[in-house]
């Protein structure tokens, strides 16, 4: 465990906001668009279905958040 039972986490290191989730979501999206644009031309299916499928997360992610 990380804190005793009569021990009171600290405010002074504050858990990350939604901003940096949203940045971590932006960036792995705009990754992922290179991805399938770099395989496409080089064929590779299998990284364009992952770099598909990191898209359709990313849009889960937008439309829910």
């Amino acid at each position: 465990m990380r804190y005793r039972l009569d021990q009171v986490p600290s405010a002074a290191t504050p858990y990350p906001d939604a901003h940096y989730v949203t940045f971590t979501v932006w960036l792995t999206l705009v990754i992922a668009i290179v991805l399938l644009i770099v395989a496409a031309r080089a064929g590779q299916r299998w990284l364009v279905l992952w770099s598909g499928l990191t898209i359709v997360a990313c849009g889960v992610y937008f439309l829910y958040a």
